[in-house]
């Protein structure tokens, strides 16, 4: 009993204090308490190792958490804000409140436009050109089509459809749908997404133009005219071109771009898919020119101008290559009559 009480005592005292080795003197193999000692370190560095995993993987879901947190947050602001949209229309009245009332709630919580938006301010915009024609011809009944007052006319009446069409854009997004700035597209696109654009775009234009014109002239048929060549006679005044060129290259690629692309397509979208909105879009935007021969052209140019819309999901990629279009288009009419 008192051989085994001393051995436990020796066993105690090396594992805690642990013996001194020398270079002069060789170490000897390590004993059973060394070993021991050794192997509690690798335990304690194996525990902080898995400490540290724990609390790195504790941190990366308090991460998530908080980015779930923000989305949701945001996601909570954005519904606050159309709801308060949608209120502030239901107490309007007028116009607004009667199409309004004649609009199922279910589609208004969707946020987004319908097929419905884009009828509703086609005819609109109709309806008050004819209005302003009748007034213009009224109060110019000497007018002629052709002449310089029939032309700027033409041109009045263009440029106030274009700002009745950005006018109900807003109302009918804002007001009736309830669509938050964002969600209407008006986010501005990536420096890489224009230039990639930019690249694709302008060269299948124009292979897409010399294989039309080519085409027709096999088969003997004139190549389309431009609607605008008469604006730019040079016998018109400077104003006129001026006026012109606002229509052509500011006015009607932003009313086009807020129709075609951010109520049409965007309403189609959800029900035929990307392709076929995009096609669909884009027949229908060459159709409403009312021009045989341009129906292909415009409705490729609306096709491109929808692809480009989806991919960036900001109208303003769609204005610009159309804007720059109009320009060459311009272009190409003032190098025709020069």
């Amino acid at each position: 009993m008192p051989i085994a009480l001393g051995m436990m005592c020796r066993i105690i005292r090396e594992g805690v204090v642990e013996p001194k080795e020398t270079k002069d003197q060789g170490s000897e193999p390590s004993r059973w308490p060394n070993g021991a000692y050794s192997v509690t370190q690798d335990l304690s560095k194996e525990m902080l190792l898995r400490r540290q995993a724990h609390t790195d993987a504790t941190n990366s879901v308090e991460e998530a958490d908080a980015t779930e947190e923000a989305d949701a947050t945001e996601e909570a602001d954005r519904l606050l804000e159309r709801q308060a949209l949608l209120e502030r229309a239901q107490r309007r009245g007028g116009w607004g409140g009667f199409v309004w009332s004649m609009t199922p709630p279910s589609w208004l919580r969707q946020g987004r436009f319908w097929w419905t938006d884009f009828v509703l301010i086609f005819v609109i915009n109709f309806l008050v050109q004819l209005i302003l024609y009748a007034l213009w011809t009224a109060f110019f009944p000497q007018a002629k089509p052709s002449s310089v007052l029939g032309y700027t006319g033409l041109v009045l009446l263009s440029l106030g459809g274009q700002i009745v069409i950005a006018w109900l854009y807003v109302q009918i997004g804002r007001n009736i749908r309830g669509l938050t700035w964002e969600e209407m597209f008006w986010g501005w696109p990536t420096l890489r997404m224009t230039l990639w654009w930019v690249l694709i775009f302008f060269p299948s234009m124009m292979l897409f133009s010399w294989v039309y014109v080519f085409v027709l002239g096999q088969l003997g048929i004139a190549s389309p005219k431009q609607a605008v060549a008469g604006l730019f006679h040079a016998s018109n005044p400077i104003y006129l071109h001026l006026l012109a060129i606002v229509m052509v290259v500011v006015g009607a690629p932003i009313a086009e771009e807020l129709l075609y692309r951010g109520v049409l397509f965007h309403a189609l979208e959800p029900m035929w898919g990307m392709q076929r909105a995009a096609l669909g879009s884009g027949l229908i935007f060459g159709l409403v020119h009312l021009e045989m021969g341009t129906i292909l052209p415009l409705g490729f140019l609306g096709y491109l101008l929808a692809r480009a819309y989806a991919q960036s999901r900001s109208l303003w990629l769609p204005i610009f290559l159309h804007s720059v279009n109009n320009w060459i288009a311009l272009l190409a009419v003032y190098l025709g009559k020069t």
